[in-house]
């Protein structure tokens, strides 16, 4: 596998999304990283790591060969030369896994490298979100800057991704995004995964009616702010007295003098993330984003916890409105379902278990791993190159 960050806790205990995947794993992995990021892998780890280094004249190459900058963290010239060690040394693979677009410039050279060695292993690029869909998304698309780089991004999935023999997306928007722009690529959809066990537990006695998860900075801010510019009014004239709380990375001076002024609660980093959601009423998903999944809603989920939201809760396979969650077509729809759950405790019981059951049926982490190495079965679905 080569990751664009190490897949095991770093800071406050953030982790990428390659961790839940690599803890499912039966057999040993090797793990390519760069370096310098911090945290150490957990002493019960089955893989092994390996960093490359970056250099500024690799950056630069990066760019001039129209690859993401952050390709520069894995010249080819030396992932080939550790993956040749590796090999020499016995090693041997039946996939391998490119994670992020950041990395999918090695396709082409590791084929060709490992059929030079006699080796022909299932090349896969995983980019949980589509790039171009993510930069072409309300809200993060009214600058000139982001069009640009969105049309950079375009023409490096053009180029890069028909080189794998699978592309993998977490959303049916995304397998729809790339199907189109992309027609060449053999796209499929592997949900992103969660811990089932980890977010199980009884509900708690409930401290706050509202929580927000993520980031609080640029787009996210703006539109958890959207989201509680239209929701408190309704919701403390139906819910007297409900407490709402926001909790993730350090908020913004702007962000911690608007929670202070409308009486929201700043929790800041949270380290039992599962205890918090069960105590808590309700998820608010504010993201209006068309690409990905918004992982924090499906560890609400996963928690029994009813999720509300927008545009972001159309990233979830399978998901059903009214069922799995409360999904609002405008900040005015967004107050009214937030207002309804949290004075409705059957319709609040019927989403909670509703979304625990999707959770466990299409992203519990055993399945998803089942789904990813499925090759066989998906080559009836897939795009032709």
């Amino acid at each position: 596998m080569v990751a664009p960050e190490p897949p095991w806790p770093t800071i406050n205990g953030v982790r990428t999304k390659l961790a839940g995947f690599i803890n499912q794993l039966g057999s040993s992995v090797d793990v390519l990283s760069p370096p310098g990021t911090g945290g150490q892998p957990p002493p019960a780890a089955t893989w092994t790591v390996f960093t490359v280094p970056v250099t500024e004249r690799s950056r630069v190459r990066a760019l001039a060969s129209r690859n993401l900058p952050i390709a520069a963290h894995f010249p080819s010239s030396q992932v080939l030369g550790m993956l040749g060690r590796l090999l020499d040394s016995g090693a041997r693979y039946d996939v391998l896994h490119l994670d992020t677009l950041a990395t999918a410039h090695l396709a082409a050279p590791l084929r060709r490298f490992m059929l030079g060695r006699g080796y022909r292993p299932t090349i896969v690029v995983s980019l949980n979100d589509s790039y171009s869909l993510l930069l072409s998304s309300g809200g993060l698309n009214d600058r000139l800057k982001p069009r640009m780089y969105c049309h950079y991004v375009k023409a490096v999935e053009r180029r890069l991704l028909p080189d794998a023999d699978w592309v993998d997306v977490v959303s049916e928007q995304d397998l729809a995004w790339l199907r189109d722009l992309v027609p060449r690529a053999r796209t499929r959809l592997i949900p992103l995964g969660v811990d089932m066990a980890e977010f199980s537990g009884p509900r708690l006695e409930p401290r706050f009616e509202v929580l927000y998860l993520g980031t609080m900075a640029h787009h996210g801010f703006h539109w958890l702010r959207m989201a509680l510019d239209s929701t408190i009014g309704l919701l403390r004239s139906r819910v007297p007295n409900a407490r709402i709380a926001v909790a993730g990375p350090d908020a913004t001076p702007e962000a911690l003098e608007y929670f202070a002024r409308h009486g929201v609660v700043h929790l800041g980093f949270v380290k039992d993330l599962s205890a918090l959601l069960r105590s808590t009423r309700l998820l608010l998903v504010s993201s209006r984003q068309r690409a990905g999944t918004p992982t924090k809603a499906l560890q609400a989920m996963a928690a029994g916890t009813p999720v509300v939201g927008m545009e972001a809760l159309d990233g979830i396979p399978q998901g059903r409105d009214n069922v799995s969650f409360s999904r609002a077509t405008s900040w005015a729809d967004l107050a009214d379902r937030v207002a309804d759950i949290l004075s409705d405790e059957d319709l609040a019981s019927r989403l909670g278990a509703g979304g625990r059951e999707l959770a466990g049926r299409h992203h519990a982490w055993p399945v998803v791993r089942d789904r990813y190495f499925d090759f066989a079965g998906e080559r009836g679905q897939a795009q032709p190159c």
